[in-house]
């Protein structure tokens, strides 16, 4: 345990605060990748929402067509 203390004595402390900013560095790195992760799929869900969405408005307006030439019948 004694040795463990003296090496970290002898770590220069420039060495200790490059450590420390890489490692945020590698932090705010992660963090912005899930952000953008996030939004691709945010992005995704909304496209297959209005492709749903597009989809329902189309057989409706079939269904309207139908039902008017029906009629005329």
């Amino acid at each position: 345990m004694e040795e463990g203390i003296v090496a970290l004595k002898n770590i220069p402390p420039d060495f200790c605060k490059h450590m420390e900013k890489a490692r945020e560095k590698e932090r705010r790195l992660k963090f912005r990748e899930e952000n953008i992760e996030t939004l691709l799929k945010e992005q995704e869900d909304r496209r297959i929402r209005s492709l749903e969405r597009a989809r329902v408005t189309t057989q409706s307006c079939d269904l309207l067509v139908c039902l008017f030439l029906l009629k005329k019948i």
